[in-house]
């Protein structure tokens, strides 16, 4: 299975005007990592750059501080379905709930992500 830190090369950048502070792709996760800065944060949005020298393969994201609420995620426009090609989790930590949300998916082209707290 590959991984998205396997050969994206690509940048990302991202909506973050609700509160979200960008800590950058974690190669020992294989993750791109954010973190709510912001109480009242309840979606984000990124935009990241693949290529067919950069493709973006299984991409995985991973929230510090989320909360408890289920994400609702798209790609590039369309509701992402809950299953074998896409799983959540939160996961409890002292200072709160971390979101980690993966997807099976590769792209060679600018993808778009956005989440969401679910309501």
């Amino acid at each position: 299975m590959k991984v998205a830190g396997s050969g994206f090369e690509g940048g990302f950048e991202g909506g973050f005007e609700g509160g979200f502070e960008n800590k950058g792709y974690d190669p020992g996760q294989r993750a791109f990592v954010l973190k709510k800065a912001s109480e009242g944060a309840e979606s984000l949005r990124l935009t990241l750059d693949a290529s067919e020298g950069s493709p973006l393969v299984n991409p995985a994201f991973v929230v510090e501080n989320w909360g408890e609420a289920a994400p609702v995620v798209t790609l590039n426009g369309k509701l992402v379905e809950w299953g074998k090609d896409a799983r959540f989790g939160l996961v409890g930590t002292l200072g709160g709930s971390t979101l980690v949300v993966w997807l099976r998916v590769e792209a060679v082209a600018e993808a778009t992500i956005e989440i969401e707290a679910a309501r």
